[in-house]
């Protein structure tokens, strides 16, 4: 079942460019705007932070080319994926505005080895999954990037787009971010529902919204009613993405929510709200205890932090410094903090009360904790300096997630075209898909990828964050380091940790099930032999051996071939494999064989 999801109006001139890339799947383009204008503008320019075009077209056909090329390192597809683009006149303020638009021109359902029955998919997803084109005589992805922010004077104060590849825009709009973000729409990041009436595209839900769910009302998406829908659609927080790659992932991507408690004196004693830097390691999960001296540098404002060394640089070693915001980078004040012997550091908003996220940055330099408070709580500590003491500890709760899961973009008032299809702006730190692009955004998928396996895209081996054995012994034997060994079995019940960790189940309680592997007959000369796998277990290389004898084992079925065989899932964590196999041998014997990728 096809159906055409939107179309493109084509006029002026188009250049095909084909290929760009040789990874694990290619794109192409076709460039509609008209000569000398937007992809095609002859205006001659300098190259920029790693982009060599020598004319401004030039330059944003490379971006674009680029951000293809980022995506291509990780999708799996034999055919092509088809990209038109275009500049044209998007709104825009001095304070708002679209930087870009994309989505897919066509998506399509039931078509062969769709994973799910009844449910469409974006049309380079559906190509991916079922090996051709399903629509020949179209573009599969369209891009339209607002102009106005290069043209008008009045738009976004003027900042302009950055064309450069080295993610190091200054002030100005990363295009190269922009473009991978919109990518990332075109590929799949959106559900179809509709903005006005919050019906499914007639009727169907999609494969995105397959992962939407309301925690308030414990209901997913495609179990709603339209009305139900709308309200979900501005349920902030409790409108989340369920999948278990991306809430799996999102322990190693996104940040912990820091509690400041004020120890001493006891007339402000109690909890604090803060918000972690994006530099430097988190706070201990037992807390850091120490006390708070303000700092003077001496020059200007002098608790700024902005002049190195300090003037009471004495005063800070083995304590917490705490500093005022604004005038410099935080990246500077908690270097030269931390270079004065500070063991942390507090910064205080010193422009207005909310918790801001304007910590941001990197520093593989920065090896002290640090945080963010309000204006008022920042007053109050240093109303109170005289013995103050406080500790500094990571809750379990990870910015921008609610019940561990990662929160959907569901402000209030609905945002046609923000709305839903994108991560919640309150996560921290910023990922790709988020509602509003930030201007210090790095060039990473982040959890663009665990998302994109879990709406259906084969995904080249990549390290999902925080799927992997070793992460697995931390978290089940956090003080045992004698069970670390994958051949270790502490529970008793055969099955090693390794097995433990490949099939899903508790390395510390004897639970395995016995029935993991079977090996059912369907006539005298072939079987059925299906197991159940962890589907976290991302570098598990699994492989099916034969033998005559139990003696030695020949590998008969292996890597990617073997796991994608007939693979059914049971749970969010857990599916089944299924692999059929010759029993015309007068006597054979089966093994599934585990290699751990890398091994610990």
């Amino acid at each position: 079942m096809k159906k055409k999801y939107m179309q493109a109006a084509i006029t002026g001139f188009s250049l095909i460019l084909i290929g760009h890339s040789c990874f694990g799947a290619s794109f192409s383009f076709t460039y509609l705007d008209a000569p000398g204008f937007g992809f095609n503008d002859t205006t001659p320019v300098s190259p920029i932070g790693g982009n060599n075009g020598i004319t401004l077209g030039e330059q944003r056909r490379n971006l674009l080319e680029e951000a293809a090329n980022r995506w291509a390192l990780f999708l799996q597809s034999d055919i092509e994926i088809e990209v038109e683009a275009q500049f044209e006149a998007l709104p825009c303020t001095a304070i708002s505005g679209a930087l870009a638009s994309a989505g897919p021109v066509a998506v399509e359902k039931d078509f062969p080895n769709a994973p799910i029955n009844d449910t469409w998919y974006v049309s380079s997803l559906a190509n991916a999954l079922s090996g051709a084109d399903q629509f020949p005589s179209e573009n599969d992805i369209i891009v339209n990037v607002n102009i106005n922010v290069d043209a008008d004077p009045a738009c976004l104060l003027s900042l302009g787009f950055y064309y450069g590849l080295d993610n190091e825009p200054g002030l100005q709009i990363d295009l190269f971010n922009v473009l991978l973000h919109e990518l990332g729409h075109g590929l799949g990041f959106l559900t179809l529902v509709d903005n006005d009436t919050f019906n499914f595209l007639e009727g169907t839900p999609d494969a995105f919204a397959r992962n939407m769910f309301d925690l308030e009302t414990d209901k997913s998406w495609v179990d709603m009613t339209a009305l139900e829908r709308s309200v979900s659609a501005t349920n902030d927080p409790n409108l989340v993405w369920t999948g278990e790659f991306s809430k799996a992932g999102s322990r190693s991507i996104i940040k912990s929510q820091p509690i400041l408690k004020i120890l001493t004196p006891s007339n402000i004693a109690g909890s604090y709200d803060t918000r972690l830097a994006e530099f430097g390691p988190p706070f201990p999960p037992g807390g850091l205890e120490g006390e708070v001296v303000l700092v003077n540098d001496g020059v200007g404002v002098l608790s700024d932090g902005c002049e190195a060394p300090f003037v009471n640089a004495n005063e800070l070693v083995g304590r917490i410094a705490l500093i005022d915001w604004a005038t410099c980078l935080s990246l500077d004040k908690v270097k030269n903090a931390q270079d004065a012997g500070a063991i942390a550091v507090i910064v205080a908003n010193t422009v207005s009360n909310p918790l801001l996220r304007t910590m941001l940055g990197i520093d593989p330099e920065i090896t002290i904790p640090s945080a963010f408070v309000s204006l008022d709580d920042g007053n109050t500590l240093k109303a109170n300096l005289s013995h103050l003491f406080v500790r500094i500890s990571e809750t379990p709760d990870r910015i921008g997630t609610n019940e561990s899961l990662v929160r959907l973009h569901a402000p209030s008032s609905f945002q046609a075209g923000s709305s839903i299809s994108h991560w919640s702006t309150n996560i921290f730190p910023n990922l790709l898909m988020e509602a509003a692009l930030p201007l210090n955004l790095r060039p990473d998928l982040d959890l663009t990828l665990t998302a994109f396996k879990e709406i259906g895209w084969p995904l080249n081996e990549i390290p999902f964050p925080h799927q992997s054995y070793t992460t697995f012994v931390n978290e089940s034997f956090p003080s045992g380091a004698s069970l670390t060994s994958p051949a270790d079995n502490p529970d008793g019940d055969d099955k090693t940790n390794l097995e433990e960790y490949a099939y899903g189940s508790n390395p510390l309680v004897a639970d395995s099930s016995d029935n993991a592997i079977s090996l059912s007959v369907l006539a005298s000369n072939s079987g059925l032999l299906t197991y159940e796998r962890n589907r976290l277990a991302t570098d598990i290389d699994f492989s099916l051996g034969i033998s005559s004898d139990l003696a030695s084992f020949v590998e008969a079925i292996s890597g990617t071939d073997f796991l994608q065989t007939n693979v059914q899932q049971l749970s969010n964590s857990v599916e089944e494999l299924t692999v059929e196999v010759d029993l015309s041998a007068p006597q054979s014997f089966y093994e599934i064989g585990l290699e751990l990728d890398p091994a610990p």
